[in-house]
């Protein structure tokens, strides 16, 4: 079984997260919650996402990218950045038709420091499927072919926050 790890560090024009082995659904909470913390913090920035040693993507994962290159482009802080995909990565993307969305280059950045590495963790909770639901609602946006692919998947997480919302009391946001 191999290990992942994804860390988040500073560069000189932003913040890079370094993503080993998969990047998936179990990281996107805590790692979606450190970006917005940093990322409020910052009038300019880029974002950076280096996959040169990432082997796999998820949806979730991926659409987590998405949200934040529309966060970081609609607020003019700058920009996101895909750094040196391995193959399969660009193979992932491509079959989303993200290869045109998302900004992917092959360059080195700068480093300037650690910020934190980021846990692994599920929930299993009402803000667990709201970014479930956030991420793939970002994806059908994309195009028709991912409309196509996450519809489905985006009503039965709709319906499952529904549910727990009528279980536990909660109110929708």
């Amino acid at each position: 079984m191999s290990t992942s790890n994804i860390s988040i560090y500073f560069t000189s024009d932003g913040i890079l997260v370094k993503v080993i082995g998969k990047g998936v659904v179990e990281y996107c909470r805590d790692l979606k919650e450190d970006l917005e913390k940093l990322i409020s913090e910052y009038e300019k920035l880029n974002l950076y996402f280096d996959l040169s040693e990432t082997t796999h993507l998820d949806s979730t994962f991926i659409g987590l990218m998405v949200v934040f290159d529309k966060k970081i482009s609609n607020s003019n802080k700058g920009n996101l950045f895909i750094l040196n995909p391995q193959t399969k990565i660009i193979e992932i993307l491509s079959s989303m038709d993200l290869i045109d969305i998302l900004k992917i280059t092959n360059v080195d950045v700068h480093i300037i420091g650690k910020y934190k590495d980021v846990q692994a963790n599920i929930k299993k909770d009402i803000v667990e499927l709201k970014l479930l639901i956030e991420t793939h609602n970002h994806l059908i946006q994309t195009g028709e072919r991912n409309k196509e692919i996450f519809s489905s998947l985006e009503k039965v997480l709709k319906e499952e926050l529904k549910k727990y919302e009528q279980e536990n009391g909660e109110n929708k946001k």
